[in-house]
């Protein structure tokens, strides 16, 4: 992953949602490209077969990483994945730039 976007109460739902995602694969320790499955999945909805799609991955590969993730996130399948994440992501978060709560879903 080469850029990483900075949250900001001016920027749509769905793209607070990638930034949050983001965030908490790296609080995770997910890699770069376990970072990049994990928040198309969350922010987008995709499914493993359009991720290998998009990334230009085979599918066993998006698999594989799938089940790295799913080693650290402690869980047994995605939707084990998302109920963690949105575990962790609903305790109170402010945006770094103008300081309002922000609010998820």
């Amino acid at each position: 992953m080469t850029t990483r976007r900075t949250p900001c109460c001016t920027t749509g739902t769905r793209d607070r949602l990638c930034d949050i995602a983001i965030a908490y694969a790296q609080q995770k320790g997910l890699s770069a490209r376990e970072s990049e499955v994990f928040t198309r999945f969350v922010s987008k909805g995709r499914t493993s077969k359009e991720i290998a799609a998009e990334l230009g991955i085979a599918y066993p590969t998006v698999k594989l990483y799938w089940t790295r993730i799913y080693r650290k996130l402690n869980c047994d399948d995605a939707v084990g994945a998302l109920v963690a994440f949105v575990r962790e992501m609903t305790v109170h978060l402010q945006c770094k730039n103008c300081g309002s709560d922000a609010v998820i879903l």
